[in-house]
């Protein structure tokens, strides 16, 4: 419906009764001429009389729309076909993204404050029958004030005393909740986003049908942008060490992703602290929007069983993401069996693979046995069994395998010239059971060539990323296997068939390879590829749940509590502001780790039982730490169909709602339309003036006969 904003002018609409006056009293009447024979004549007046009032009446038509039109035009008319009018109750809902990312600094304020102050500017400017929701996503509390009420003063308050969180937002998800349950409340609501709108906090799919919602509600979407960081920023993304725990070597190495923004230049430096006191540090000149792995030592020296700290690197606009919090426990060492199946040459390259240089940096402390001991004695304490060149594989040697994967443990297979692993006696393991294999000898060496399987599966990227593939080398022998789909994973491959495949149950795996560890059936032991399976192998167990004590906000953190043969078991956390909470913990078997989650806050925690004590760092999402934003045109097709504004100040917000409240503009299109139909009444007006002149020939010829004959009359 049409809504006038300047009413006054629609007085000046009576003007238009001037030309209908001006038409009423100018309006020719017709003169009589004195003329004999009259019947020619009279016809051809009559025709262009009735033409000249037709002319007439359009002409007057126009001038008499083109005053009207005028008049509407300066009454500034708007349009609007739904949601919301002026005059008109309002219900607002403010959408206050209190993610970390929202506590970077833009001058001396972060973003959040910005965002608050904004979102009570606009609180304040409503009228007192007005109502107000606010939820605040990536905080503690996500929903503040729901539904709407009108105490703004409440709301207020409520928003005053709120503080950014230090998780991830998703922003469209509990506007998605709300929209879900279909209130009366939501038809014609307007919906305030203040954000950063970092990527991630507003998913593209779910916005779209957000959108849907929106839309079937009639009501209004406004995007506030808070800002984003204009200055130089660094970030520590993240950071992995080696070994992943303190073992008897006197450091460990810690590898951190390290990134730059577009803004920054010069160069920034990296600090490994240990309970406060720096330990080294290490100079760094990454270019603009450049992601890089630097590596840095740290010494182990004390008798601690924990080493807890920091990485971080120099202040700049975004604090959060300058630091990165670690935690290492000392250990004895991942026990894993190395099984010979003929003799020690079976094992000779595996067991410098796993440890390199004979110093543990993956965790693993190898020891070696033979097969009848490996098939006659229990060696449950090994995480992690490679058996190499076995002899046969008999009834007592699967049951013993398959046992160890049911409770738990990684079994490897290489095969050799023992030839005990056929087709036959691999299907005798239940999860081999469907096995197609075969062995292919050549009496002389050809080139194999090992690949990434098209499939993109964890462990064969990161292999990849290490050493990209092809992989080629010389080889004799070698096994032809393939597994049907489902049930396990093809992790690498050949021209023949798989080269790797992986069998889990449970938490157990079952690996099998195609050559030998050994040089009998192959050069592959003393190429790097080798080198780099058995470290990824051994790095599936070092990395376990359980070894590594990092954890991120709005994740969990799984561990190992020593000698605990229960399942349940009540535990306290301690935050990094002291406060504590009960946790009651459970576990579905003794061979599983307990897992804790709910950290509200970045830094060193601590869980305990109240005899001991486990300290474990918790660090900020990794999707706040790379601070990259979606642009203004990607958020608004992400709600194409709905009625949505992008804001990135209160003025343009107020423009905003004032344009989606009162419609839209229809001044431009009268003041279109008036100048036309001027146009076209100076063309009727022309065509009205030539018609009504009597032709210059009927003129001379009535002239004279009008002269001599006064008495005749013709009209």
């Amino acid at each position: 419906m049409p809504i006038f904003l300047a009413n006054a002018f629609l007085f000046t609409a009576a003007v238009a009764i001037v030309p209908v006056m001006l038409h009423l009293l100018h309006r020719k009447r017709p003169h009589p001429v004195d003329f004999a024979a009259v019947r020619f004549l009279s016809e051809a007046m009559a025709k262009s009389l009735r033409s000249r009032r037709v002319t007439q009446c359009v002409t007057l038509l126009m001038r008499v729309l083109i005053i009207l039109l005028l008049a509407l035009a300066f009454s500034r008319p708007v349009i609007k076909f739904g949601g919301l009018t002026l005059g008109r109750q309002r219900n607002l809902l403010i959408v206050l993204d209190s993610s970390a990312s929202m506590q970077a600094l833009r001058g001396d304020r972060t973003l959040f404050e910005d965002g608050r102050d904004w979102a009570a500017k606009l609180i304040a400017s409503l009228d007192n029958g007005d109502k107000v929701a606010l939820i605040t996503p990536g905080s503690p509390e996500e929903q503040i004030v729901y539904p709407p009420v009108s105490d703004h003063a409440s709301v207020l308050a409520a928003l005053r005393e709120l503080r950014p969180g230090f998780g991830h937002a998703d922003i469209v998800a509990p506007l998605a909740s709300i929209f879900s349950k279909k209130e009366a409340e939501l038809r014609g609501i307007e919906i305030h986003v203040f954000s950063d709108f970092q990527k991630g906090s507003w998913p593209q799919a779910p916005a779209k049908a957000l959108a849907d919602k929106i839309s079937e509600f009639n009501a209004l979407l406004f995007l506030n942008n808070c800002g984003t960081i204009t200055s130089g920023d660094t970030s520590i993304d993240g950071a992995t060490f080696a070994p992943p725990a303190i073992v008897d070597a006197n450091s460990v190495t810690a590898h951190v992703a390290f990134s730059a923004n577009s803004q920054f230049s010069g160069a920034n430096c990296l600090h490994i602290e240990n309970n406060g006191a720096e330990i080294n540090s290490a100079a760094v000149e990454p270019q603009p929007c450049e992601r890089a792995t630097v590596s840095i030592s740290a010494d182990t020296g004390g008798a601690e069983q924990q080493m807890c700290g920091t990485i971080r690197c120099e202040d700049d606009a975004y604090p959060l993401n300058n630091s990165f919090f670690y935690s290492l426990q000392r250990v004895k060492g991942i026990p894993v069996a190395i099984v010979n199946g003929t003799s020690a040459r079976d094992s000779f390259f595996l067991k410098h693979a796993l440890n390199p240089g004979g110093r543990a940096v993956s965790l693993l402390e190898p020891f070696e046995v033979d097969w009848s001991t490996f098939v006659a004695t229990e060696i449950s304490k090994a995480a992690m069994v490679f058996v190499c060149n076995p002899p046969s594989l008999d009834d007592a040697a699967v049951s013993r395998i398959e046992a160890l994967i049911a409770a738990g443990k990684d079994i490897v297979l290489f095969p050799g010239g023992a030839n005990g692993l056929t087709q036959e006696t691999l299907r005798k393991i239940k999860l081999l059971s469907q096995i197609q294999a075969r062995l292919d000898d050549s009496p002389e060496a050809r080139r194999l060539e090992i690949r990434q399987p098209k499939a993109t599966i964890q462990f064969s990227k990161r292999i990849s990323e290490m050493l990209p593939p092809p992989w080629s080398f010389p080889s004799r022998c070698c096994l032809e296997f393939t597994m049907p789909m489902g049930g396990c994973e093809n992790l690498l491959e050949t021209d023949k068939g798989s080269f790797l495949i992986a069998a889990k149950q449970d938490a157990g795996t079952l690996w099998l390879f195609a050559t030998a560890a050994n040089r009998d059936w192959s050069d592959w032991p003393v190429t790097p590829s080798f080198l780099v399976c058995m470290q990824e192998i051994a790095r599936t167990v070092a990395y376990r749940p359980g070894t590594v004590l990092f954890a991120r906000i709005g994740g969990e953190l799984q561990f190992l509590w020593p000698d605990m043969l229960g399942n349940s078991i009540e535990m306290t956390v301690t935050a990094p502001d002291n406060s504590t909470r009960k946790v009651l913990l459970t576990r579905e078997s003794p061979n599983k780790p307990f897992a804790v989650g709910g950290f509200a806050l970045p830094g060193i925690h601590s869980i305990g039982d109240g005899s001991r004590t486990l300290r474990f760092a918790v660090n900020i999402p990794l999707e706040e730490c790379l601070l990259e934003y979606d642009s203004q045109q990607a958020l608004l097709d992400s709600v194409r169909g709905a009625e949505a504004a992008f804001s990135t100040m209160h003025e343009e917000l107020l423009d905003n709602i004032s344009k989606a409240r009162q419609g839209s503009p229809l001044w431009p299109l009268l003041l279109c339309l008036a100048f036309f139909l001027s146009i076209l009444e100076v063309l009727f007006a022309n065509i009205r003036s030539r018609t009504a002149t009597v032709p210059k020939a009927v003129g001379e010829l009535l002239g004279p006969l009008a002269e001599d004959r006064p008495g005749g009359r013709a009209q």
